[in-house]
């Protein structure tokens, strides 16, 4: 009897150290998968690269046989359009995230700036959208708006026209409420 006791202890043990072992491998398993997701998106991105990078490059070899097929241009004149699409290639290949990133950054201190003017913030419902505006009450309506840049300067240029767009938008917002 004592020996099945003993048995069963040790049956009980062993069923703890796997049960510990397992679930140090599910941890593990979690943070592989994680890993391997972020592996997959970056490997996504750097799809997305080359396909920006390749559409440049054929564009550029497209041009550069034109020319020389259609416009007779000679064979040293089309190798340097073919190495300035090159050049222009990789330039918007390797500039292109880094002003996406900066335009998001700048988006969203829009929309920061953006929901601290917009009323319904902290106003109890009611608010104003500028100086001589009537009051606005909560209402079921939403506003979305995509803005889009090359570049901080091109953004910069277009803050009349995106204020110009938000107010028609709470305009007819306001209408419809």
């Amino acid at each position: 009897m004592s020996r099945t006791i003993n048995a069963l202890d040790h049956l009980g043990t062993a069923a703890e150290r796997v049960n510990a072992s397992l679930s140090e491998t599910s941890v593990v398993m979690e943070a592989f998968e994680q890993e391997i997701d972020r592996t997959k998106r970056a490997f996504e991105e750097i799809a997305e690269d080359v396909k920006v990078l390749e559409k440049g490059l054929s564009g550029g070899l497209k041009k550069a046989f034109d020319d020389v097929v259609f416009d007779g241009k000679n064979l040293s004149d089309a190798l340097e359009t073919i190495a300035q699409s090159m050049i222009k290639a990789s330039y918007n290949a390797a500039v292109t995230p880094v002003t996406n990133h900066v335009g998001g950054l700048i988006a969203q201190g829009v929309g920061n700036f953006v929901q601290g003017v917009l009323p319904f913030g902290n106003s109890g419902g009611q608010g104003l959208f500028g100086g001589g505006a009537a009051p606005l009450t909560k209402s079921a309506a939403n506003v979305v708006m995509n803005i889009s840049t090359p570049d901080a300067a091109s953004f910069s240029r277009s803050r009349s026209q995106i204020a110009t767009q938000m107010n028609r938008a709470l305009s007819y917002a306001q209408r419809n409420s």
